[in-house]
């Protein structure tokens, strides 16, 4: 969509000058890229930031920024200050409606632009629909998560007869307004410093019951693609309960050069990065637990499908090997009872004489009852053998 823009997950402004470098390059495949070769930034990073002015936006700062934030950012400022860095109050009216006109634009360019896969050119087509019109909601339903849903009727509704002209060009005309502020913000600054999030992190997946609070958590991020700006977040400090805050850097279209060499100036003058770092590695903190938290979550759902299908399979295994051995144990006097003659009857065996119950034919005629040993019965071998493969795979598991 028009709001998109790529950006790489570093440790360091550094590291990010680098990638920047190669993934800005032009590329005769991708239509939307800026024809503007790409600048040396990892070259520029230790060019003096001195005399250089960043704008503080009045508007980020008021109601709803936690107060840790807020100091954590007022901390940065000062440490900017020290490089030699002038900064300068700025104000910016209508930053207060980017979030709405993010979320009216983007989802309407998502309803627009995944409503090609209809199962007909492109996505998975459902075989189960008996109708054309099932054929589209079946084929769009098992191929989009819930969030994406999400975004495709609310932009489906902005974009309905009646609603684009009181929503969608609205919100286009309001963007127009956002993009020349910033553009007479810019001429007075190099920089703007602003707040991540206006909230310390939560714990991941607190908030995927409550997509609003999840689009409010954009509020100070979202500016950046709705007046195409380039934009760098680094850490800046430490909340009480030792969570990571975030600071941003705004800067105007294709400067990045200028707010990498600013983080990359912070990073080495306060060692924010080692600090983190080594407050996570000593404390075993919960924010180093939610680094890995989206493998391990994976992993660990897996793995719990995995022993329980497996208990299940055993234990059924083991019941119907249980119910074998009962059945063929009770239907097995019948089986193992042999009429013989008085002449081949071994001394050891028990007889019971035929005279005494005629059903057993000749009077004269005696059974043996052959003895059988229940260790050397096929079903109960089973059981024996899955009952130790049961109880090893349990013991493991838990």
């Amino acid at each position: 969509s028009s709001l998109d823009q790529a950006g790489p997950f570093t440790r360091t402004a550094e590291e990010a000058a680098q990638i920047l470098e190669v993934i800005a390059r032009p590329d005769h495949y991708d239509a939307t890229l800026s024809p503007q070769a790409a600048e040396p930034y990892s070259q520029r990073l230790n060019e003096p930031v001195k005399n250089l002015t960043i704008g503080l936006p009045k508007e980020y700062f008021g109601n709803g920024l936690d107060q840790e934030i807020k100091s954590a950012i007022q901390a940065a400022v000062k440490e900017f200050k020290k490089l030699g860095v002038k900064i300068k109050k700025v104000s910016l009216p209508h930053t207060a409606y980017s979030l709405a006109v993010y979320y009216v634009i983007l989802p309407a360019e998502v309803s627009s632009n995944l409503a090609r896969y209809d199962g007909i050119r492109y996505g998975s087509p459902s075989k189960a629909a008996k109708n054309l019109e099932e054929f589209y909601s079946l084929t769009r339903a098992r191929g989009f998560g819930a969030e994406v849903k999400r975004r495709v009727m609310i932009g489906t509704f902005v974009l309905s007869a009646g609603y684009q002209d009181a929503y969608y060009k609205q919100a286009l005309r309001v963007q127009k307004i956002i993009q020349q502020e910033y553009r007479q913000v810019f001429k007075q600054v190099d920089a703007l410093i602003t707040p991540t999030t206006p909230t310390p992190p939560f714990k991941l997946g607190e908030k995927l019951n409550d997509p609003l609070t999840m689009y409010l958590a954009d509020i100070y991020t979202v500016s950046a693609n709705i007046a195409g700006l380039c934009g760098l977040n680094i850490p800046c400090g430490l909340t009480k309960d030792k969570l990571p805050v975030g600071l941003q850097l705004l800067g105007a279209p294709f400067h990045e050069s200028t707010i990498l060499k600013l983080g990359h100036h912070f990073q080495q003058a306060t060692g924010i990065n080692q600090l983190i770092h080594t407050t996570m590695q000593s404390d075993n903190h919960v924010a180093n637990n939610q680094a890995a938290a989206v493998p391990q979550a994976l992993k660990k759902r897996w793995y719990k499908k995995w022993q329980l299908y497996l208990i299940l399979g055993l234990t059924l295994i083991v019941l119907v090997s249980l119910l074998a051995f009962i059945g063929h144990n009770f239907g097995r006097g019948a089986s193992e009872i042999t009429l013989v003659g008085d002449a081949k009857v071994a001394d050891e065996a028990l007889y019971l004489h035929a005279a005494d119950d005629p059903s057993w034919g000749e009077p004269d005629a005696k059974i043996k009852i052959v003895e059988f040993s229940d260790f050397e019965c096929p079903f109960c071998q089973v059981i024996i053998w899955m009952t130790f493969i049961w109880s090893t795979v349990i013991f493991r598991i838990f």
